[in-house]
């Protein structure tokens, strides 16, 4: 039963949704047929004066209204219904003249006329200012003469609409800004009115030049109106008894412009109203130094108010998509409000400008909403205004806080912003979420990672709490992919956006554990600074920090991989075997350099040196043992990395052995004061003969021909050593011993070979031969 009736409740809002439409048609197309009435009756006007022109091939002024784009602004027919098919007999009538604007009758009957009323307007201000400054008609006479003049071209405009409509149009705006002008100077310059009444009065004016604009859809008079408003107070002077009258005037104005932008998406309108509002402002601004801040920015915010919701306004309320002029308008309006909002406040009140930069966002973020909640309203107001919102929450968290609060803001925004771009499905919002969560990142990296040593307390300071936050956001960001990875509307590369997220949760881990044991582990007597300009030296770090961060690397790139073979995925594997090879890179050919050891106080294995070895070749080891194991589940590339990490394990394994030879000796050079040099040398191509015999040893039994072939390959090191280096740099004694030693290795290896024929003839001839067993 309650299937039933949502279905039923489908259809009754269904049905709801189809009147409306059908009611809206009704409307436009009413319209229509009225404008395609006054249109017939004009050609049906002047059809004498086409008929005697056209012996001269010249088209008549009402077919060129009709025909040229610019005379079609003055029908401003919406553009969904201008592109329908029309068999009117008017569209027949033009359709089969020829294309292409009139210049003459497009200058002639529209911009003579429009430039015509900006003179006339200009001129009537400088009349009042010439005539303020000779004293040629008394106060009262000049704003009477100015009232009849504005009503006169009023009466004017209204009886000339029907006959000359493009002309008639301009006289009227002219009547807009003349009464602007008048009513203005009244209480501005003569103070014969009272501020309430010159408003009263010119809310009036307003009214009346949105009305006619709208009326006669004309962009000329609003256009022209509101140059007029803005020049009256240019014209007559900032010299007035109380300067935010200006600021108010401005204000009125823009409510007007807020009107018209409802009903009509006249961008020049807007631009030129912005324009105008943002200049007499910054010209007030700078020309009162001591004005009021409170006040001031009080007065810009219902500047920007306005035009903030003028550009929206329009294509929510008549679901159109904006174009880029639009979101243009959009941008300048908010960009414009905060750089003047910073010139006002910034002294007094810098402390509120996180809030000031909340609000905007909060602002922008209801208009998506609305834009979001009104159905089949086009995605793009909605996404631009969320890019706006973002932008201004970004700059809240650093303007209204400082330090580790700045990185704990935006991640939690990147991750709201995540989720959000999902819940709309709009791909921008999630690059927005992202590019948040990498400037938290950036943040962390740039301020958050210097530390004052002194009263450093292990995990419980500001740093490791905001870096375990920004980890936390990046594990929420993946998790949120994840969930939503079947969504429709994401692109190819996003399928990445999962391992990306751990991976950076991974390296801000990885960077927090890093900077904790270098802070533990310093002697506190040394800056993070100074690692930061000079770089990590023992001398500053001291032997237990540069071996600690191999250690952990090691480690944590292990457990990775570890982690990546329980839950089988392939990323994490990746990622643990790259940063154990960068532990295993910085051991080697670091770390051997860098962790400075008293040779007078040298033991060999019990050094922390050898036990880094050591433990390094246990993880390198283990590892390659997971990858043998579990060699079924990888693909072809990753099977790769078993012989790499084996490769790994034997270096790491050879190194530390040589390492300790050598600081033996070094170590008996310094107690004794002798020279080991010798023997130190016979020790070496002893060690590097006998482990790449055990190489070939171990690759024997196996029945791996890879292995015996990289025994085989090591142990040219230390033949090549012998009987290039030491035959001729080796004490005689040393070198007897040398070349003993290393022949009977040699012929001990041949006999092992001749004892496993079976497998060197596999090994030399193919590995159809290599049964390895035993030739009996």
């Amino acid at each position: 039963m309650d299937g039933k009736d949502e279905q039923k409740q489908d259809v009754r809002e269904e049905l709801e949704s189809v009147r409306k439409q059908l009611a809206e048609a009704t409307t436009t197309l009413g319209n229509l047929h009225l404008r395609l009435t006054q249109l017939e009756e004009r050609v049906s006007e002047e059809s004498d004066i086409s008929q005697s022109e056209s012996s001269t091939g010249d088209m008549s002024a009402a077919d060129q209204d009709i025909q040229s784009p610019e005379a079609a602004l003055a029908i401003d027919i919406p553009t969904e219904v201008a592109e329908a098919p029309v068999t009117s007999k008017v569209e027949r009538d033009v359709s089969t003249r020829s294309s292409g604007p009139d210049w003459e009758q497009l200058l002639g009957r529209n911009w003579f006329a429009i430039i015509g009323g900006i003179a006339v307007v200009l001129g009537i201000g400088f009349f009042l200012k010439l005539s303020f400054d000779n004293n040629w008609i008394g106060d009262t006479g000049r704003i009477v003469l100015g009232v009849v003049a504005g009503l006169t071209f009023m009466a004017v405009g209204e009886y000339g609409q029907r006959r000359v409509p493009r002309w008639a149009q301009a006289v009227t705006a002219s009547a807009a800004a003349i009464l602007y002008l008048s009513i203005y100077a009244a209480f501005g310059l003569y103070q014969l009115i009272p501020p309430e009444l010159a408003f009263v009065l010119l809310a009036v004016v307003v009214t009346v030049a949105v009305l006619l604009a709208l009326r006669y859809e004309s962009i000329a008079i609003a256009l022209l109106g509101v140059v007029g408003a803005f020049i009256s107070p240019v014209l007559l002077g900032t010299d007035l008894p109380d300067e935010r009258l200006v600021l108010a005037y401005i204000l009125l104005v823009d409510v007007g412009i807020l009107a018209i932008s409802a009903f009509r998406n006249w961008r020049w309108l807007t631009l030129v109203g912005w324009l105008g509002s943002y200049g007499i402002f910054s010209y007030w601004l700078f020309d009162f130094p001591g004005f009021d801040p409170v006040f001031a920015h009080i007065a810009l915010t219902g500047i920007f108010l306005s035009f903030a919701a003028a550009t929206p306004l329009f294509h929510i309320l008549w679901r159109r998509m904006p174009g880029i002029p639009d979101l243009m308008l959009m941008s300048i309006n908010a960009t414009g409000y905060f750089l003047l909002t910073t010139i006002i406040l910034w002294d007094d009140y810098e402390g509120w400008f996180g809030l000031i930069s909340l609000s905007i966002s909060l602002l922008y973020g209801l208009i998506a909403l609305a834009a979001l909640k009104r159905s089949r309203t086009p995605p793009r107001i909605a996404i631009f205004s969320m890019a706006i919102a973002s932008v201004f929450l970004a700059l809240a968290f650093p303007l209204q806080f400082s330090g580790y609060s700045v990185a704990v803001g935006w991640a939690a925004q990147g991750v709201a912003t995540v989720w959000l771009s999902f819940y709309i499905a709009r791909w921008h919002t999630r690059a927005l979420g992202v590019g948040v969560l990498a400037l938290a990142v950036l943040h962390l990296i740039l301020f958050d990672a210097w530390i004052d040593p002194e009263g450093y307390t292990p995990v419980l300071n500001g740093r490791f709490v905001t870096m375990a936050f920004v980890v936390v956001a990046f594990y929420a960001a993946g998790l949120i992919y994840w969930r939503y990875r079947e969504a429709e509307g994401q692109f190819e590369f996003e399928r990445l956006a999962v391992p990306s997220m751990l991976g950076m949760a991974n390296l801000v881990t990885l960077g927090l554990l890093s900077l904790e044991v270098v802070n533990y582990l310093d002697d506190n007597s040394l800056r993070w600074n100074s690692v930061v300009d000079v770089g990590w030296h023992a001398s500053e770090l001291g032997n237990g920090a540069l071996q600690a961060l191999t250690l952990l690397w090691a480690i944590y790139g292990s457990a990775a991989a570890a982690v990546g073979f329980l839950r089988r995925y392939a990323p994490a594997r990746w990622g643990g075997v790259v940063l154990l090879g960068v532990a295993v890179w910085k051991l080697l050919l670091y770390d051997t350099g860098a962790v400075y050891i008293d040779q007078s106080e040298f033991i060999p294995v019990l050094n922390i040196r050898f036990v880094s070895f050591v433990l390094v070749l246990a993880l390198v080891s283990a590892l390659a043992y997971w990858y043998r194991r579990n060699e079924s589940i990888l693909d072809e590339n990753e099977r790769l990395l078993f012989p790499g990490l084996l490769i790994a394990a034997n270096a790491v394994a050879l190194w530390m052995l040589s390492q300790e030879v050598v600081y033996y000796f070094d170590s008996l050079g310094a107690r004794n004061g002798g020279n080991y040099i010798d023997a130190m040398h016979l020790t070496l191509t002893v060690l590097w003969a006998v482990y790449a015999m055990g190489v070939i040893a171990f690759g024997i039994p196996s029945a791996n021909n890879r292995v015996r072939l990289a025994g085989m390959g090591l142990l040219a090191v230390p033949v090549a050593k012998l009987f290039v280096f030491d035959v001729f740099l080796l004490e005689m004694a040393y070198r007897v011993v040398a070349f003993i030693t290393l022949g009977c290795l040699l012929l001990g290896m041949g006999l092992v070979y001749q004892r496993y024929s079976l497998v060197v003839r596999g090994f030399l001839f193919g590995s159809g031969a290599d049964t390895g067993g035993q030739d009996g």
